[in-house]
């Protein structure tokens, strides 16, 4: 088998080798499982899909069967009463299932574009999977990254220890409601944009890599068929097949280069949402446990208001199996968030092995079959969160003394004993602090 094009000694080539080589760039070689394994992927990535249309659907029902839990994708939320801008908080839950579902998509069209330039290889090209490849990564991006947010506005605006004296200290916390909007909505909108940019650079820079690959194929081609047997003998061929050769090399290289680039800056926005997913994700989990080892009677409801848990439903004290209902709730929460950085981390891993073998990646079989088993470990890795999610839905069906935040998971903060002479009263704070999250 030739090896693939080399631009440094393809002079010594004869044409016949040298065309080979080209096609071999084109379309390299496989496994044959490899046929096998993507129809069995594209089938995971549709149960994927189908899983997350299904959590939304129960999700919608519930939001028509009781208002105050209607699917939202963003609340606005007021800390104090200096600040007249209102902080944007992202709906975790619902993040998370547009960008699966965003993000199955993106992996569907990588799949078939996959197995269409294995099966097809003559008629069909395979770099442009790619590009879909790298367009994975932008909802998984936004998922890590407004998940980030929720679970960070969840432990500011839904701390137990807050008390009505420290009201005021919420902004200081969390900042100015300007900042944390332009910090919430600023890096999505920066990756959108330079997804497109560099898609549409992508997608033209492979145009021009094609035609100067068609144009020297077709020069190749023109000098086999010549009856001069001589003309080859002496080398003349290579002098009239340089500025093809080098079109091509050139086309090729800055080809590559982008696609490098591009999924070294995929690999850098991803490990910085993991990492801030991480953190906040990490409190998060860590407020819960707070919650549920916290004795009810050391929560009173003298020193809660609805300002210093903004965002939240107090409910009355924990029974037994309430109890269990919110540790199996920060059991799935806690199982979410592993898979969730592994998940990221998996993708980081694919990204960083492109960036450092991009040529390879392109050209050689065992980095083709290697990319299709590191997307079907995604694809498992999804599908589990997924699973997580639905089995977190289905289980939860009471939500009367819960809160919801983060990754829409059910907390719940106990109030305490309410003395008896105050019943009115407490009602009443009940009814202020039920704030649909």
């Amino acid at each position: 088998m030739s090896s693939s094009f080399q631009s440094t000694n393809w002079s010594e080539t004869p044409p016949d080798q040298l065309t080979e080589q080209l096609q071999n760039n084109q379309t390299p070689p496989i496994s044959s499982y490899v046929l096998v394994l993507l129809p069995i992927f594209a089938a995971i990535f549709l149960a994927v899909f189908f899983l997350s249309v299904l959590v939304l659907v129960i999700l919608i029902r519930r939001g028509r069967q009781n208002p105050q839990y209607k699917v939202w994708l963003w609340k606005k939320k007021y800390s104090t009463y200096r600040h007249s801008i209102p902080y944007l908080v992202p709906n975790g839950r619902v993040v998370v299932l547009a960008s699966q579902l965003l993000s199955t998509i993106f992996f569907e069209i990588y799949i078939a574009c996959s197995y269409a330039s294995y099966k097809y290889p003559d008629k069909v090209n395979q770099d442009y999977r790619m590009a879909w490849l790298a367009l994975t990564l932008i909802p998984s991006f936004l998922c890590f990254w407004w998940s980030g947010f929720s679970s960070l506005y969840a432990c500011f605006f839904c701390r137990p220890w807050t008390s009505a004296k420290s009201q005021n200290k919420i902004s200081a916390y969390v900042g100015h409601p300007l900042v944390m909007n332009i910090a919430c909505l600023g890096p999505p909108l920066f990756i959108i944009a330079m997804s497109i940019y560099w898609t549409i650079l992508a997608f033209h820079s492979y145009g021009n890599r094609q035609r100067a690959r068609d144009g020297l194929m077709a020069l190749l081609n023109e000098i086999k068929a010549d009856s001069n047997i001589n003309s080859l003998q002496t080398g003349t061929w290579v002098t009239k097949a340089s500025p093809k050769v080098q079109e091509y090399v050139h086309s090729r290289d800055a080809f590559l280069d982008l696609l490098r680039q591009s999924f070294l800056f995929w690999t850098i926005c991803t490990l910085c949402g993991t990492l801030f997913f991480t953190i906040t994700a990490a409190c998060s989990v860590k407020l819960m446990q707070l919650t549920l080892k916290t004795p009810p009677e050391k929560h009173q409801s003298e020193n809660i208001s609805a300002e210093s848990v903004s965002g939240s439903t107090i409910s009355k004290p924990l029974l037994s199996h309430r109890a269990r209902r919110a540790r199996t709730a920060y059991g799935f929460f806690a199982l979410h968030c592993i898979f969730f950085i592994i998940t990221s981390m998996e993708r980081c891993i694919v990204d960083l092995a492109v960036y450092f073998n991009i040529k390879k990646a392109t050209t050689q079989s065992k980095w083709q079959s290697l990319l299709v088993w590191l997307v079907l470990s995604g694809s498992v890795f999804m599908s589990l969160v997924l699973l997580i999610q639905w089995a977190s839905v289905t289980d939860s069906t009471d939500y009367e003394d819960t809160i919801t935040y983060s990754e829409g998971r059910m907390l719940t903060i106990p109030l305490g004993n309410v003395p008896n002479n105050d019943s009115n009263r407490h009602e009443n704070l009940q009814e202020k602090l039920k704030v649909d999250v």
